[in-house]
């Protein structure tokens, strides 16, 4: 779904509660995740914990919306070390706003080849729940 190139390590299949992978790209760095919540086709929450003390939690919706389905990305970090939140106040903020956007269009792409049924209507629900920072 990124748009760069990264890495996951961790198990095959599905990543259900209580699974652990790592993630690593040049772009996000080294994050170490924990899938806290798994719903099949409903709901997927994880927290990561990378560099500069950062914190995150994701969670992936999807829900029925007339004769398709929408699908809401909510992200909320934050970083405990001053380095951290001086860069994000810099200059990440907006650039992890933007990889969002960029994550949901590429994902959209992605499901309307993948899920026969999804379609180009079905998609038109695809939206950013909202990346909070501090």
């Amino acid at each position: 779904w990124h748009h760069y190139p990264g890495s996951v390590k961790g198990p095959s299949g599905t990543l259900g509660a209580g699974s652990r992978f790592e993630y690593s790209s040049e772009r996000a760095g080294y994050l170490l995740w924990d899938v806290l919540e798994y719903l099949p086709g409903q709901r997927w929450t994880a927290r990561a914990r990378g560099n500069y003390g950062l914190q995150m939690r994701v969670t992936y919706e999807c829900s029925p919306q007339g004769t398709g389905s929408r699908f809401t990305r909510s992200m909320e970090y934050r970083f405990d070390h001053l380095f951290g939140r001086l860069a994000n106040r810099l200059f990440l903020h907006r650039r992890l706003q933007q990889d969002s956007a960029d994550l949901l269009k590429h994902l959209g792409i992605v499901a309307e080849h993948v899920i026969p049924s999804a379609g180009t209507a079905s998609m038109n629900g695809l939206q950013a729940g909202g990346t909070r920072g501090r």
